[in-house]
């Protein structure tokens, strides 16, 4: 991953996001060539998650941290953001 793609997300970042967002940043990532995966231990898998009403993926930025992509919040609610 490039620098570059991170000061692209920096002026959207947040782990919840709406569809649309989430669609755009899996778009802006994989356009990039950067690996993804669907949960902190199998983040290179090439798969995007679903549980509890949402969508998320996971991913390394170029220092090693991982971060996470995610449509439904993880306090066991379904609803999704934006409903």
């Amino acid at each position: 991953m490039t620098y570059a793609l991170l000061n692209e997300m920096a002026a959207i970042w947040s782990p919840l996001r709406n569809e649309t967002d989430f669609d755009e940043i899996f778009k802006l990532v994989n356009a990039k060539g950067v690996p993804y995966g669907t949960v902190p231990f199998s983040h290179t898998d090439g798969k995007i998650h679903e549980r509890r009403g949402g969508r998320g993926f996971c991913f390394e930025d170029p220092n090693g941290h991982l971060l996470e992509v995610m449509t439904g919040p993880e306090t066991g609610s379904k609803h999704r953001l934006g409903e």
